[in-house]
């Protein structure tokens, strides 16, 4: 195939890297990169599905009777963050720990649909979270299969440095929050206990109350990445990406 009947194939969707060898070449690659960036798009590789994939550069405007393939609301970006947190970060983030090395053999992630409802809650503002996953099985977000969901190649676009620093910071301030809330506990359960101590434990009490009580619980992992970064901010096939965020999965190589 020449350059342009590639950035035809996967503007139609995403393509396994076997059916398109020609990608291979260096060259041919920018060509492409080129051709896709003229119409506002990006070339992108997924390792884990081993598949090339094209994706938005930039928000899509609003038009009030455009019909597009997929438009990602609210309720499909909370989806979105939730299984790419599961699907993604947590275990890489587990490998990283690890020295490099995936020691556990777990296999590829998944999460159960179910479970998946739990988590989020009523993050999805009435919507129906199957008719959710269809949508995003369909664009090639999600994968499902016997009745479990895993990462589908455009997925494995979210993934950069960024946004992982930025999950490990919510992570660390969750966790920190989690145990100033476990001490506010303790402290509430002794009040009762007649101490005179200077004020000193009282002090520290009001403290750690004051603490616990600046943010609401995050519940989840998944709720505290929504929450701090709203979902919307996370780089999806369709809804744009932050200017200078760069995939490093532009090669196979990379």
């Amino acid at each position: 195939m020449n350059t342009i009947e590639l950035c035809r194939v996967l503007l139609a969707g995403s393509v396994p890297a076997a059916e398109v060898p020609e990608l291979t070449d260096e060259e041919v690659r920018d060509e492409v990169r080129r051709r896709l960036a003229e119409a506002g798009c990006e070339l992108a590789y997924a390792p884990r599905s081993d598949r090339w994939v094209a994706t938005l550069g930039g928000a899509l405007p609003r038009l009030e009777d455009h019909a597009a393939v997929i438009d990602l609301g609210p309720a499909e970006l909370a989806v979105l963050a939730a299984c790419w947190l599961h699907l993604r970060f947590l275990e890489a983030e587990r490998v990283r720990q690890s020295g490099g090395v995936d020691t556990a053999g777990r296999g590829e992630p998944w999460l159960d649909p179910d479970d998946l409802g739990i988590m989020l809650g009523g993050r999805l503002g009435g919507r129906d979270l199957g008719e959710v996953l269809v949508l995003l099985c369909q664009a090639g977000y999600l994968t499902l299969r016997e009745g479990q969901l895993f990462a589908g190649p455009l997925l494995e676009t979210f993934d950069d440095q960024e946004a992982a620093d930025e999950v490990r910071e919510l992570l660390a301030r969750n966790q920190r929050l989690t145990h100033l809330r476990e001490r506010a506990a303790e402290f509430r359960a002794e009040a009762a206990e007649p101490v005179t101590d200077g004020g000193g434990w009282r002090s520290a009490r009001a403290s750690y109350e004051e603490a616990a009580d600046a943010d609401p619980p995050t519940g989840t992992m998944a709720q505290a990445l929504l929450g701090g970064r709203g979902g919307s901010e996370l780089p999806p096939h369709g809804s744009g990406s932050e200017p200078g965020r760069t995939s490093r999965y532009g090669d196979p190589d990379a």
